[in-house]
């Protein structure tokens, strides 16, 4: 059962948006420290498709992701997760503990279709980052029969 305090669209408007550029990034991320906000803390983030501003749907088992959702995960800290993350998007380290960074690395196709200019980020700083990515996980597969496509395991 879905938990109902907490809905994927409620969720992301609630939520900071940085580039998945790898510089781009880095000067998103030193903007929210400059906003006081303590970026090592937990909380769970979203990656979408984008063609500069505007959302990518993406078509899935059973209708259609506007969102344009391609992953969501969990940190407990994300300066950490989220740095390994975009440094393996964009080929800066082949190395970390990111699976599906280092998925993106593997599979050719991601490389080409899924450049790190057309990947955004969504944050939501919280203290309970496991129980809204089971919940936000769970609302996805109930809505679309399968999980965000760079969800899946190997």
């Amino acid at each position: 059962m879905i938990n109902t305090s907490y809905k994927l669209d409620t969720i992301l408007i609630n939520s900071v948006i940085v580039s998945g550029v790898h510089k781009d990034f880095y000067d998103n991320w030193a903007d929210i420290e400059d906003q006081n906000i303590d970026s090592s803390i937990s909380g769970i983030y979203f990656l979408q498709r984008y063609n500069n501003d505007e959302i990518i749907p993406i078509s899935r088992l059973i209708g259609k992701d506007n969102q344009g959702i391609l992953y969501i995960g969990k940190s407990e800290n994300l300066t950490r997760r989220l740095g390994t993350l975009i440094n393996l998007i964009n080929g800066t380290s082949t190395t970390g503990k990111h699976s599906m960074g280092l998925r993106y690395q593997e599979i050719e196709v991601f490389q080409k279709h899924l450049k790190p200019e057309n990947i955004k980020l969504r944050i939501i700083f919280c203290d309970n980052p496991r129980d809204i990515e089971s919940s936000m996980l769970l609302e996805y597969l109930y809505k679309f029969g399968e999980l965000p496509p760079l969800n899946n395991s190997k």
